[in-house]
């Protein structure tokens, strides 16, 4: 049961209930990201590039509406650089050209070569499984479900928040997240 909320205390989720604090813009649910890591680096992604800017645009949400996590641009191309580097499939494309980056080999390839990506929120390290990282779009190849946004604006997918309970508490302000296997439901 989801009782108990622990505020923007910085650990990775290990069975507890964990939150991000929102910010105050009360339109959508905002988050602060602090980073990115993949593997055991993080992206060296520009400073502030997830903030909000003083006319209203980019910042960082979390949209349970939304099926892919959405990069804006800037971020999405220092992001994907570093995955390569870190990736030891092969690279292809997606027949479908929805996707931009994809690799080649079975799951079992994918989960021993590919490197784990954990979003570093304000509070809380959210840690991607493979099956939350890449989708497989034909038989042998796996695609990023993170993908460029044609907006300052980045969002948190739902596919991203898949085996988390996602908690919003709209009184405090916080957006918390809990591991859960949702094969047991």
């Amino acid at each position: 049961m989801l009782d108990t909320w622990i505020l923007a205390v910085p650990t990775t989720l290990h069975g507890n209930l964990w939150g991000t604090k929102q910010t105050e813009e009360k339109a959508y649910y905002y988050v602060t990201l602090n980073g990115i890591s993949i593997g055991d680096q993080d992206v060296p992604l520009p400073d502030g590039i997830f903030s909000m800017i003083s006319d209203g645009e980019g910042g960082f949400v979390i949209d349970s509406g939304t099926t892919y996590t959405m990069l804006r641009s800037e971020a999405y191309d220092v992001f994907v650089t570093a995955l390569q580097k870190a990736m030891c499939l092969l690279q292809r494309r997606d027949p479908m050209e929805w996707f931009e980056q994809c690799f080649e080999g079975s799951f079992a390839d994918l989960d021993s070569a590919g490197p784990d990506v954990t979003f570093l929120f304000y509070g809380v390290q959210v840690m991607l499984t493979k099956q939350t990282t890449y989708i497989e779009v034909e038989q042998g190849l796996w695609c990023l479900a993170i993908i460029r946004s044609s907006e300052k604006l980045s969002t948190f997918g739902n596919i991203q928040q898949r085996n988390y309970f996602v908690g919003y508490d709209l009184e405090q302000g916080v957006v918390s997240f809990a591991p859960v296997d949702c094969a047991t439901f």
